[in-house]
């Protein structure tokens, strides 16, 4: 108890009420000097682009027709902007290995454009100029996963003039075919990839604001997207995540209701339909949400980021196993003017999930370190309150010398990514 890290762990649950503690690990955010960025980011995006093994941060800069790459320096921080030519007002980004040569490339929609540019990694974390693929009027949200089932990502891409998803198919060297087109519901503004009935692929789901609906594009394995079955979300839907909430091990949505001053979750049934599991209050006009385990009590815990307030809402999951979903009362933190996008993982490598912050009023990222008082598991190298694939994965492909000091996947601390840490990383799996 008398460490540091406690003590500022144990200072943080008092200044958020015994309400923050709900009677498992506090929750400790500690806020960071302002990251320099472009102005007016309506989004940002954490992808390792130079092979470190650490998480970098791309973001839209609007103003400029750029987007920004600000890598990760090793000690927590970010090292200035590098900036990238793109289109006409970028709004949101994507990243995936697209040409399958082990690097991160980007992918940027541009609304005014209405275009997306493809961005190919050069194998050091630098970026080709952009080729840019048509799409049509006002892409705005886009969402990067392998579609199809041939190992190669593809995109897709929500159009809020055209009320619908449109998916570009990658050709498996990095170039793309289509769009092929797939009605969603009215004005449509964010995009996620769920595997909501767990057959093996990534379903679509978007937000549609007009429409106060969440629409659901069921994807029978082959990419071919079945027509879209509609669930009400009224009040304004924006912001969508997909986590297992009431630890069942089906994923459930959560939807940002923007004119309710709530976030509402969606239960799946457990075939990939979904019923109202409640509302919960966050700020003024949430905009968008992510989960993420903050505690380290192996729940995943919801983030809201409020236009109105500028601030972010952070709700605590003390759900028992097996359901009704619970939060404890918000937490909330300042963020910029008119914040727009939030992400969460471990963005500084020493174990729980950062969250980092876009705001469309400020030239600066948000960015909150966690405090790290829970009981992480070891091996959960991605934040998300499991140990899985996704983090097997992360450690085989940082596997050999650490290129720094600061290496995630170096379980054991001894400069190698090797046996040992696999077997740690084994030794805390849950699927």
């Amino acid at each position: 108890m008398n460490s540091p890290v406690m003590r500022v762990a144990v200072a943080a649950a008092a200044a958020l009420g015994p309400a923050a503690m709900g009677g498992g690990p506090a929750l400790c955010l500690n806020p960071q000097p302002p990251v320099p960025a472009g102005t007016a980011s309506e989004h940002v995006a954490a992808c390792d682009v130079d092979g470190d093994c650490l998480l970098d941060l791309i973001t839209p800069n609007k103003a400029q027709n750029t987007v920004l790459v600000l890598k990760n320096n090793g000690n927590g921080g970010f090292a200035a902007a590098v900036a990238y030519a793109v289109g006409p007002d970028p709004e949101a980004t994507a990243c995936a290995d697209f040409n399958g040569d082990g690097a991160v490339d980007l992918a940027v929609t541009n609304e005014d454009g209405n275009n997306v540019s493809v961005l190919l990694n050069t194998g050091s974390g630098t970026f080709l100029p952009q080729v840019t693929y048509g799409l049509g009027s006002k892409p705005r949200d886009i969402v990067s996963g392998d579609f199809n089932g041939d190992d190669a990502p593809d995109l897709a891409i929500v159009m809020r003039d055209l009320n619908s998803v449109r998916v570009l198919t990658n050709n498996g060297n990095g170039t793309f075919s289509g769009p092929q087109n797939h009605p969603v519901g009215a004005d449509p503004r964010f995009v996620i990839a769920c595997d909501v009935d767990l057959d093996g692929d990534l379903d679509l789901v978007a937000s549609n604001s007009d429409g106060q609906t969440v629409s659901l594009l069921r994807n029978p394995g082959n990419g071919a997207f079945l027509p879209q079955v509609s669930y009400s979300a009224p009040g304004d839907p924006h912001g969508l995540a997909c986590c297992d909430l009431d630890l069942d091990g089906d994923p459930d949505l959560v939807v940002a209701a923007e004119n309710n001053n709530v976030v509402r979750v969606l239960l799946n049934s457990g075939s990939g339909t979904f019923a109202l599991g409640g509302s919960f209050p966050v700020g003024s006009l949430p905009d968008a949400v992510a989960c993420c385990d903050l505690d380290g009590d192996g729940r995943m815990d919801v983030l809201a980021v409020n236009a109105g307030s500028g601030t972010l809402s952070v709700l605590r999951n003390t759900s028992p196993d097996g359901g009704p979903v619970s939060f404890a009362p918000q937490a909330t933190f300042a963020t910029g003017a008119i914040p727009e996008y939030v992400i969460c993982g471990p963005l500084d490598g020493t174990g729980g999930a950062d969250v980092a912050v876009a705001s469309s009023g400020t030239s600066t990222l948000t960015y909150l370190r966690n405090c790290g008082q829970g009981e992480f598991l070891v091996g959960d190298l991605d934040g998300d309150g499991a140990v899985g694939g996704a983090d097997l994965g992360l450690l085989l492909g940082c596997w050999g010398p650490c290129f720094t000091t600061f290496c995630p996947p170096d379980l054991n601390g001894d400069g190698l990514v090797n046996g040992a840490d696999l077997g740690m990383l084994l030794a805390d799996w849950t699927g």
